[in-house]
């Protein structure tokens, strides 16, 4: 403990220290080792188009968000019920999430009925 006193104790050596960070951070090597980690902690995703029925793999959850215009807890939550129950849902109507070892099965609502009536008039 004594040792870190005495090493945060001078001022100049902490000066140096924080110039050596600042130049580090601006080099294009630590650009590249942020970017590298933040490959490696995204979850690789694909979704699949269902009008052009064209999968396309993201780097993240959060990329493929960007792509269908929702929220990645939206992406998350599909996810969960496909792990959980089997079941993909439609993002914005027209994209599914597609996991490695899971059948894509779309939800559809037994429930919901069209009726239409046609009156003369």
């Amino acid at each position: 403990m004594k040792q870190l006193e005495i090493l945060n104790s001078n001022k100049e050596l902490n000066y140096q220290k924080l110039a050596r960070l600042a130049n580090w951070n601006k080099s294009e090597k630590a650009k590249e080792h942020l970017k590298n980690l933040a490959e490696n902690r995204s979850k690789k995703i694909k979704i699949l188009d269902t009008i052009t029925n064209e999968t396309t793999v993201y780097n993240s959850i959060e990329e493929a968000a960007r792509v269908v215009g929702r929220d990645s807890s939206v992406i998350r939550l599909v996810m969960k019920n496909i792990k959980e129950k089997g079941i993909s849902r439609r993002i914005n109507g027209r994209y599914l999430v597609v996991l490695d070892g899971f059948k894509v099965i779309q939800y559809t609502n037994p429930d919901l009925k069209i009726r239409i009536e046609v009156t003369d008039t």
